[in-house]
């Protein structure tokens, strides 16, 4: 039987570190810069949709040397669709989702967010590559399922700062809003 009451071991913590939100159509990328070091893992939660391209990578460190490798997997309700594995990429793709564009095999209906969660393990550990573990929902392919990418950036230093950046250049819509969450702890 498990541990009740006031016996039962406390769980991570999750300290809010930075709230961004969008508010005009001139940012093509997100920074969250100067992340503390107190903490054992990071989670990022996007809730955001791109002007016309509905893909998001990531870098760390702001590197956009070929150090980044990512593994890709959608499913939705008609069949599973792998994508091949990246290696030597200036970022890290975490997937598609959320965007303007209308009536393309791989956009969402026009003006919706989507949500990504994004796992940043061991963050700042100097002595292993870094990994991300992103979750989508709103996936951009009809019909709509759910996405999910691990990334691993071939890097030991320790991330102090996180790029989300769409490709081809598009812009965020406003209104889309990212968070940093530190975790503690238990």
């Amino acid at each position: 039987m498990g541990l009740r009451g006031k016996n039962m071991a406390a769980g991570p913590t999750y300290d809010c570190l930075a709230v961004t939100t969008i508010s005009s159509t001139s940012d093509t990328f997100i920074t969250l810069n100067n992340i503390s070091q107190s903490y054992t893992d990071l989670v990022v939660i996007c809730n955001m949709f791109w002007s016309d391209q509905d893909i998001t990578y990531i870098r760390f460190n702001n590197d956009s040397g070929t150090n980044y490798s990512t593994q890709h997997l959608v499913v939705d309700v008609t069949d599973i669709v792998t994508s091949d594995s990246t290696t030597n990429q200036n970022a890290g793709f975490l997937g598609r989702f959320g965007t303007n564009v209308a009536n393309s095999p791989f956009t969402a209906t026009p003006f919706s967010f989507g949500t990504q969660i994004i796992h940043v393990n061991n963050y700042k550990n100097t002595g292993s590559f870094k990994s991300a573990l992103c979750r989508n929902s709103n996936y951009s392919r009809p019909p709509y399922g759910v996405g999910i990418s691990a990334v691993l950036w071939k890097s030991t230093s320790a991330i102090s700062r996180i790029d989300l950046v769409g490709g081809g250049g598009t812009y965020i819509m406003p209104g889309s809003t990212v968070k940093l969450y530190g975790i503690a702890e238990a």
